[in-house]
């Protein structure tokens, strides 16, 4: 009897297991598709951004572009580490159009926001300011609950400018070093931590602009003649100090990366390192900015932290594609009708007409350059008056002047121009389209006064006289 009941519980255990083993195959494959979906469609987090600028700083004065002195060993393994674009131009060559350019995705034909500039009176009351008509970059990144936040060391990018459009913080310290910078951006990331959302930070470091006043022992660190021994011996100085300027301000950056990482916000952080021009020491006759279209003042270096394997791009870019780059990595839509590309998509880059640059100072020039390096400059007479505008781009065309026509690949100084009318002629069409373009999405920049305490700031750094 016992066996019996023994031999029909058994085939009842054997019965229960039968049913059980398709229940908890099916059970099994319910959670890995569970799981699959859940890993494929969750929400990634999206990026903090970070965009660092340094102003002033030219492409060839850092390591990661072949210069002779250890001026930036913080950014060179930043960009051993990361993505260098090797060609990067700047859409002018001074601050106010430039950062107007990066923050808007236009080039300045296109948002006007160029200020009357070397003449004292002149700036004081025919100033403006950017327009109020604009998605600045800030302003998108907000409306996508973003916070955002930026510590600016320029008195061209004072409020009164108006470039504070969308930022939630915005903090001023004019003239100050990199020191002040770094001291502030780490006070402001405890103030955006507290948040779960994320946060765009920019930060405007001034130290290798004019006047080269680096503190010890940078202002010490770089003696003698470089060896290409083309500079005068005042030059000399002169760049010996620039140089510890941008050694100074790359330590400082390195000590922002360290605050970044000991709050776990470096690894996954998209962070942009650029600069807003470049800087000439009398290659073409004049010491300082704003004066000419050639590599000195608008060849600029980019590294981008964006997760990807470290490498370099040659293809030509420019800064106002920082505008689209950020808004794609962060998901947010591109506004319609901008010249600005996202680095991230290699064949529009490969794609484009060219890269255009404007200058409006002492010289009204514009350049194009095209994704190889073929370049054309191109005197469009001075002084600037925005009423040219009005005219058809061909007549605006037809009354400039060709200054010179180089290959970058073989010449990357411009030392010696080409005498190639093919060329000339594929680059002059190309910079016409371009322009035709800019002026079609043209928005005048609001007029503006400039206060008398910033007129002297801006006498300061060598604007006005």
């Amino acid at each position: 009897m016992r066996n019996l009941e023994s031999r029909g519980y058994s085939e009842y255990i054997s019965r229960v297991k039968k049913l059980k083993r398709p229940f908890l195959i099916g059970t099994v494959i319910f959670s890995v598709i569970l799981i699959c979906l859940f890993l494929f469609f969750k929400p990634s987090r999206r990026p903090n951004i970070i965009l660092i600028l340094v102003d002033a700083l030219r492409a060839d004065h850092v390591g990661a572009y072949g210069y002779e002195r250890n001026t930036t060993p913080v950014l060179d393994r930043f960009a051993r580490e990361n993505v260098l674009f090797t060609r990067a131009v700047s859409a002018s060559n001074w601050t106010p159009v430039s950062i107007a350019s990066m923050f808007t995705g236009l080039y300045a034909t296109s948002h006007g926001m160029v200020p009357p500039a070397r003449d004292h009176g002149t700036a004081r009351f025919l100033s403006v300011r950017l327009g109020q008509k604009f998605d600045t970059l800030a302003e998108i990144l907000k409306r996508g609950r973003y916070q955002t936040a930026a510590v600016i060391t320029n008195s061209w990018l004072k409020k009164e400018f108006n470039y504070v459009q969308g930022f939630d913080t915005y903090e001023s310290m004019v003239h100050r070093t990199a020191n002040a910078v770094t001291e502030s951006a780490a006070r402001i990331l405890t103030k955006l931590q507290k948040k779960k959302t994320p946060f765009f930070l920019y930060l405007h470091y001034l130290d290798p602009h004019n006047p080269y006043e680096p503190p010890p022992p940078y202002n010490r660190l770089f003696q003698g003649p470089l060896r290409n021994g083309r500079y005068s011996t005042d030059i000399e100085k002169k760049l010996s100090l620039y140089d510890g300027e941008i050694r100074f301000a790359d330590m400082k950056i390195g000590k922002f990366f360290e605050e970044l990482r000991k709050r776990n916000l470096y690894e996954d952080a998209f962070i942009i390192v650029i600069a807003d021009h470049g800087e000439q020491f009398r290659e073409r006759g004049h010491q300082g900015h704003g004066d000419r279209l050639y590599a000195e003042e608008i060849h600029i270096p980019l590294i981008i932290k964006s997760g990807e394997s470290p490498h370099e791009v040659r293809e030509t870019v420019s800064n106002i594609d920082i505008y689209s780059t950020i808004l794609k990595a962060v998901r947010l839509a591109i506004p319609e009708n901008t010249p600005s590309i996202p680095l991230q998509d290699e064949r529009r880059l490969r794609k484009r007409t060219g890269v255009m640059s404007e200058s409006f100072q002492a010289f009204h020039y514009k350049s194009i350059m095209t994704v190889d390096g073929k370049k054309l400059i191109m005197d469009f007479g001075s002084p600037y008056k925005p009423e040219y505008l009005s005219l058809p781009v061909e007549k605006i065309m037809t009354g400039a002047k060709v200054v010179g026509v180089f290959d970058l690949e073989k010449d990357p100084l411009e030392q010696t121009p080409l005498n190639d009318e093919r060329l000339e002629r594929d680059l002059r069409g190309r910079l016409e389209k371009e322009l035709s373009w800019a002026m079609s999405l043209r928005k005048r920049a609001q007029k503006g006064k400039i206060s008398a305490k910033t007129l002297e700031e801006l006498k300061s750094l060598g604007y006005l006289k």
